[in-house]
């Protein structure tokens, strides 16, 4: 919820219902999705362009208070994924497919180290229109 999209996109210009982000390193490594869902009276299109606005934006919207809070909030929810057995199993896994198991010790300390200058420069990476794929699902009446 303290998102910038959420705050941009969702509460200050009411374009979606809610959007969130992911990074799906498992699947792809490099892969980011975001979802939406606009809402009901708008555009999709629009919707898009609103989106693509911000994500324009974002290395100029982003603070180090913004990336103090994605840390807060990265490392309570990697503690929180350790308190049930499954949880942990899946996570060992995931370290395991993606490096080696024992580097789910490290991930506190790196997750401590991200910098603002860290995020623009994944911004300038990853969260680029020309490798961009979007799909826009609707609703058959």
């Amino acid at each position: 919820k303290s998102s910038i999209l959420m705050r941009k996109l969702v509460y200050e210009r009411e374009v979606f219902s809610g959007i969130t982000a992911e990074n799906y390193a498992l699947k792809d490594p490099g892969l980011f999705v975001i979802y939406g869902s606009p809402v009901n009276d708008m555009d999709v299109e629009k919707a898009e362009q609103e989106l693509d606005r911000i994500l324009n934006e974002l290395k100029d919207l982003i603070t180090e208070e913004d990336v103090q809070v994605a840390k807060n909030k990265a490392l309570a929810d990697f503690i929180f994924e350790q308190e049930s057995v499954k949880n942990v199993g899946f996570s060992l896994g995931e370290f395991e497919i993606l490096d080696r198991a024992e580097c789910i010790n490290l991930l506190p300390e790196k997750i401590m180290k991200v910098q603002l200058e860290d995020i623009k420069r994944a911004i300038d990476q990853y969260l680029v229109r020309k490798t961009r794929n979007v799909a826009i699902l609707k609703v058959k009446k």
